[in-house]
């Protein structure tokens, strides 16, 4: 046995849609106020980026073996005898 539905007027049915594959917006679609805006957040994007992905791991390690050496430096001046 089938269920047997009412049939649908014309006006409730609906087309198919199909989904784009990308979704993204031309240089030459944006308006001049969105092409600034989108320049600045490529800009920030940039430096974000490298910031956080290549200046501040280099630094962390850098840190991590100066600060020692220079703890273990100054207690050595420190602690040497006056001539």
């Amino acid at each position: 046995m089938q269920d047997k539905r009412p049939e649908l007027l014309p006006t409730q049915k609906k087309e198919l849609l199909k989904r784009p594959k990308t979704i993204r917006m031309n240089w030459e679609d944006r308006t001049c106020h969105n092409k600034w805006l989108y320049a600045i957040y490529r800009g920030l994007r940039m430096f974000h980026v490298t910031m956080w992905f290549y200046t501040l791991p280099f630094i962390f390690l850098v840190g991590m073996y100066f600060i020692p050496i220079y703890r273990d430096a100054k207690e050595y001046i420190d602690d040497r005898p006056l001539e």
